[in-house]
């Protein structure tokens, strides 16, 4: 009995020495340095064969979902985005992550995992992607472009690398119509041009015009009918008169001189009517 203690204590003094030594438990936060606006990222974190991942506590993202059911084949997929907030700008932690590492494994973990990022998009509705970026070792680092600020080297020079910015001339607009080919002077035509000078304007003096004469009236149709009508009357009148006149007479003596001074005053009141009737007549004609 006493051989057999003594075999069970060697047996556990040598199971000491040879059973692996107890792993060690590793935090490592998974940084975004740099960052404008994030708002979506996708990461997998694939470990070494020696370190696999054992818990994922948020970061500062909205939301922070991890995989970890495959910590057994040694990765981790880690999701995070933002919902209800803006997004994130400067340092940003993705997440913290507590790694199982072999006891007496002095490495760095994050010389011992790899990042892999598959999104890393802004905050925008459109979701662009953020670029560009690198990974060292468990950061990730996006390097914003550089701002593209044109320097003229003759100015460098004079001014012994003083990089004055010059502003680009823009190009000019070319126009709707086409312009006038320009046409080399020759001498003959710088002759032709020297005599072909412009007009000069002539002092215009101001004139009136006269008003020619107008021709003198001429009577109207109905002017024409009014001295008809009259001429009529004064005849009528006339006659009435010389009538009234031989009244006193006797019968027998006024029957011959009545009849002869009628005759002739009737023939003269007749003409004389015609007369003004054919007046008027080629008055009203000349119209």
């Amino acid at each position: 009995m006493k051989k057999i203690k003594h075999l069970m204590k060697l047996i556990s003094i040598i199971l000491l020495f040879t059973i692996p030594a107890s792993c060690d438990l590793v935090n490592e936060l998974i940084i975004i340095e740099n960052a404008v606006n994030v708002g979506a990222v996708d990461v997998t974190i694939t470990c070494d064969k020696l370190v696999n991942v054992t818990n994922v506590t948020d970061g500062n993202f909205d939301v922070t979902m991890a995989n970890e059911n495959n910590t057994s084949l040694e990765w981790v997929r880690i999701g995070a985005f933002q919902t209800d907030n803006p997004g994130l700008n400067g340092r940003i932690i993705l997440a913290n992550v507590t790694f199982n590492k072999t006891a007496g494994d002095n490495r760095d973990i994050c010389s011992l995992i790899e990042i892999t990022v598959t999104t890393l998009k802004d905050a925008t509705p459109q979701g662009k992607p953020i670029l560009p970026y690198t990974v060292e070792g468990c950061t990730i680092v996006v390097s914003a472009p550089p701002a593209a600020t044109p320097t003229d080297s003759s100015d460098d020079k004079d001014s012994g690398g003083g990089g004055m910015i010059h502003t680009p001339t823009p190009a000019p607009i070319p126009s709707a119509f086409p312009a006038a080919p320009s046409v080399a002077a020759t001498p003959a035509k710088e002759e032709m041009l020297a005599n072909t000078t412009a007009p000069t304007p002539e002092k215009v003096t101001a004139f009136r015009t006269e008003p020619s004469s107008l021709p003198p009236p001429v009577l109207s149709p109905i002017a024409g009918i009014v001295i008809v009508v009259i001429a009529a009357i004064l005849g009528v009148i006339r006659v009435i008169g010389i009538t009234a006149q031989t009244r006193d007479e006797t019968y027998a003596e006024a029957i011959a001189s009545i009849k002869q001074a009628e005759c002739m005053r009737a023939i003269a009141a007749i003409f004389g009517i015609v007369v003004v009737a054919v007046v008027a007549i080629i008055g009203i004609l000349l119209m």
